[in-house]
């Protein structure tokens, strides 16, 4: 009940204050470089892709481990499971590196205003790859309203850093450092928290991955993979095929 409260208790304060914040934002950045910026949101979210759904399957995967168990107390083989994901992660971290540096490459000579400010988010996504694993970890454990208030103070971080920084005349990278602190704060609060009340289970080190292992986590993860896949295309491709085709501006 406190997670479904505090969900949309969040909801409500992004919405009022993205009534305020959007006409800041174009009235400080411009049409353009707004529409830009809207590009590069997408941008990022075909980027989040390349985890496959093995995060996405994560909280899942927790919460049957302790409930087959009847508690994380007693779920013996949830630190090996943690450990053979962090494997996977983090092997996909230099792929997900490639792909950013790919599609930063292949930015429209038209977008070349973004080119810093995306390359600055794609970097910091790539190194912080790995910790999206701890707020997903915290929901499999039933920590949701913990994890929605963490992303809450990792906004307002964010949010303030935007408009002190574009008050201070950084212009796209003003977002863009805002962003990033979003996205690591939410993270790194995640962090301490299951390092702190839920130390019985992360892992002491590594375990080994078998491949038939490896292939079963893909093989879960693909379908949900799939599913955001399809979310993406219907939801956002169209600011892509817009900002290409008429500019960042419409």
């Amino acid at each position: 009940m406190r997670g479904v409260i505090s969900g949309y208790s969040n909801q409500a304060l992004v919405m009022l204050v993205g009534l305020w914040l959007t006409p800041f934002l174009l009235r400080h950045l411009g049409q353009h470089d707004f529409g830009l910026w809207l590009t590069a949101l997408q941008i990022m979210t075909y980027l989040a892709l390349a985890d496959f759904g093995i995060v996405a399957l994560l909280p899942r995967t927790v919460a049957y481990a302790t409930g087959r168990a009847g508690g994380k107390e007693h779920a013996k083989d949830l630190p090996a499971t943690l450990g053979q994901t962090a494997i996977i992660v983090i092997g996909q971290t230099p792929l997900v590196a490639v792909a950013a540096a790919v599609a930063w490459v292949l930015l429209p000579k038209e977008w070349l205003a973004l080119r810093g400010p995306l390359g600055l988010i794609m970097g910091a996504f790539a190194i912080l790859f790995p910790l999206r694993m701890f707020p997903a970890v915290l929901e499999g454990l039933q920590e949701q309203a913990f994890v929605v208030r963490a992303n809450a103070v990792g906004w307002a971080i964010g949010t303030l850093t935007n408009v002190v920084l574009i008050l201070a005349g950084f212009g796209l990278y003003s977002i863009a450092v805002g962003w990033l602190l979003q996205q690591s704060a939410s993270s790194v609060i995640c962090a301490f928290r299951l390092w702190k009340h839920h130390p019985e289970v992360l892992p002491s080190r590594l375990p080994k991955l078998s491949k038939p292992e490896l292939w079963a986590q893909l093989g879960r993860g693909f379908w949900i993979s799939a599913n955001q896949v399809g979310q993406v295309l219907m939801a956002g491709t169209d600011v892509l095929i817009i900002s290409k085709v008429l500019g960042p501006s419409m």
